[in-house]
C-alpha cells in the first residue's frame, strides 16, 4: 500500500496556487524528481508515529522497506519516463489544471481497496487501511513544506486513476511482485505490526 501511495504522490511535484497554472518546465520537474527519494525519507521520519502506533519499531520497519530501495527508485524512474511529456521545454508554457494530491490520494485508496478485496482480506485490513490513509495525509502535509510544492506550476497529467494505474504497473515491472510484497509484509509483521500476520500469505499484487 505504501508503495502505491508513494509512487502516485511522488509524481505530484508542484501544486500551490490557483485552479489553472502554467505547465511546469522540465528543468523544474527534473530537479524535483531528483529530490524525491530523500524527501520521502525525511517525510517518513516526520510521520513515523503512524508506524509506531501499530506496534512496530520504526527503525526496524524502515529497514524492511528500505531493503528494496533500488526497486522503488526504478519504479519512480519508470513513472517519470512514462510521463516525460507532462512538463514542457516551451518558453511560453500552456495553462494546465492544478494538481491536488488529496484527490490523488482518493484514487490511491480506491486502488488499494481493490487489491485488498481481490486478495480476500479487505474486512481484516480495515484498520490498517485507515492507518495508511492517516500516514498518507501526514506525508502530503510534509511534502507541502518543500520548495517543489511552492512552485507556481503543475504537470500535465492524465486522470488520477491513470496515474495510479501506471504507478502500479511500474512498481510490478521494478520487482514489486506478489512474493516481494509478501516478504515485506512478513518483515513488518516480525518487527511488531501483529495485525499483518494473518494477512501476508494472502496478498496478491498482479
Amino acid at each position: 500500500m505504501l508503495l502505491i501511495v508513494g509512487l502516485a504522490l511522488m509524481l505530484v511535484v508542484c501544486g500551490e496556487g490557483t485552479e489553472m497554472q502554467r505547465q511546469c518546465l522540465c528543468t523544474e520537474s527534473e530537479a524535483c524528481v531528483a529530490k524525491v527519494p530523500d524527501a520521502i525519507e525525511t517525510c517518513a521520519d516526520s510521520c513515523k508515529q503512524h508506524v509506531t502506533k501499530l506496534g512496530a519499531s520504526y527503525p526496524e520497519a524502515y529497514k524492511c522497506v528500505n531493503a528494496h530501495r533500488s526497486k522503488f527508485e526504478a519504479a519512480l524512474e519508470c513513472g517519470h519516463q512514462h510521463f516525460k511529456d507532462a512538463c514542457t521545454n516551451s518558453t511560453t508554457p500552456k495553462m494546465v489544471p492544478r494538481i491536488y494530491p488529496e484527490t490523488m490520494q482518493l484514487a490511491v485508496v480506491h486502488e488499494v481497496t481493490s487489491l485488498l478485496k481481490k486478495s480476500g482480506i479487505l474486512s481484516q485490513a480495515t484498520k490498517l487501511l485507515m492507518a495508511g490513509r492517516k500516514a498518507a495525509g501526514c506525508m502530503i502535509a510534509c511534502g507541502k513544506k518543500t520548495d517543489c510544492w511552492k512552485l507556481q506550476c503543475s504537470l500535465d497529467f492524465p486522470s488520477n486513476n491513470e496515474v495510479v494505474a501506471v504507478s502500479k504497473a511500474c512498481a510490478i515491472k521494478a520487482g514489486y511482485t506478489t512474493p516481494v510484497a509478501k516478504e515485506i509484509c512478513n518483515c513488518l509483521a516480525d518487527v511488531g505490526i501483529d495485525q499483518l500476520k494473518p494477512l501476508c500469505s494472502k496478498i496478491t499484487i498482479e
